[in-house]
């Protein structure tokens, strides 16, 4: 990994809060500049194309089919999603690992 901090201390908390890799950095800029040069294109037509081309990825990675995954803001967002879509009954237990 190649942080974006300088000096020999290597920050490996990347989920909660620390530095972003540099590679992460640079390819969010480009797709920064990319989306700020014509916004109305990128949202109308590119955005989804992209999005769908993500998914299909992450499912052939994962082993899934294509609408089964979804992509989230961040980790809350996805177990609350989860969560929210069982049938929750009396005396069901939610068990929690921190």
């Amino acid at each position: 990994m190649q942080p974006s901090t300088q000096g020999p201390t290597a920050h490996l908390d990347l989920g909660s809060y620390g530095t972003t890799p540099r590679p992460v950095q640079e390819a969010v800029n480009e797709l920064t500049l990319e989306i700020e040069s014509n916004p109305d294109l990128f949202h109308r037509l590119t955005y989804q194309k992209r999005l769908i081309g993500v998914r299909e990825k992450l499912a052939r990675l994962i082993g899934a089919k294509t609408d089964e995954v979804v992509l989230v803001s961040n980790a809350s967002m996805g177990v609350n999603t989860v969560l929210r879509n069982f049938e929750w009954e009396k005396g069901d237990q939610i068990i929690v690992c921190t």
